[in-house]
């Protein structure tokens, strides 16, 4: 019986020591920083392929000025992965109704942030019937979002899950600050071009040198090449 004990003993330490050494456990912060990456780069790539089918050419769907990221995916999985896994026992119904209404209003909320800030917008639906949010989002896109929202929760995100947790310890910590960092410089950057080239349109000169730099360094040409899609709100969105 002291054997047992021991033995028992012995395993649930060995047990502890070992989830204590699963990087990322559970949908902790390390994990939402490479679900953001993940999903900015899977939903740059599915954008990508869903422009060529649909309008037979290769177009960017960056959504930052470096890398083939598209951080509107991003957010989407993390906040798809928060609402969602609160509901998953409640069966595919409630994913579907969740999917679909966090979709929407995301949808909504983006567009409207992008033509608060810099006066432009990437996507309307006013051409389709049954447009939500004045054009912001649509029913049609809504329903895709709660089926998506299914196959997101039941299938891709525990392949997911599972392969971040298999990172080890140290170096997922480590990369998960580059990504963080990484991230988080490339959006302010892409934030300010964006903002500096709704101005050149406008007709502003530069102002400081951050915005001469801007300007050489972020031409229209260029950012006109990464933002095809992205159009001024006086303009019929396409």
């Amino acid at each position: 019986m002291e054997r047992l004990v021991r033995k028992t003993n012995t395993l649930s330490v060995e047990s502890a020591q070992a989830g204590d050494a699963i990087f990322a456990r559970g949908l902790c912060f390390y994990k939402t920083v490479w679900l953001f990456a993940l999903g900015s780069v899977i939903g740059f790539l599915l954008e990508t392929v869903f422009c060529f089918i649909f309008k037979g050419y290769l177009e960017s769907r960056q959504g930052m000025i470096y890398g083939p990221f598209n951080q509107i995916y991003g957010f989407g999985a993390v906040i798809l992965a928060v609402l969602l896994l609160q509901v998953k026992k409640r069966g595919n119904v409630a994913v579907f109704a969740v999917g679909a209404a966090a979709g929407g209003l995301f949808e909504i909320i983006c567009s409207y942030v992008q033509q608060q800030a810099f006066g432009t917008v990437s996507w309307a639906y006013k051409w389709m019937p049954f447009s939500i949010g004045g054009g912001r989002t649509n029913l049609l896109y809504m329903v895709f979002w709660g089926f998506l929202a299914i196959v997101y929760i039941r299938v891709v995100y525990p392949v997911i899950s599972a392969v971040i947790e298999r990172i080890r310890k140290r170096p997922g910590v480590i990369l998960s600050w580059v990504i963080v960092v990484f991230m988080s410089v490339n959006l302010c950057l892409s934030a300010f071009a964006v903002a500096r080239w709704t101005e050149r349109q406008s007709g502003a000169p530069a102002k400081s040198e951050i915005d001469t730099l801007i300007d050489t360094y972020y031409p229209d040409e260029r950012l006109q090449q990464i933002y095809p899609s992205m159009i001024r709100v006086n303009q019929e969105a396409a």
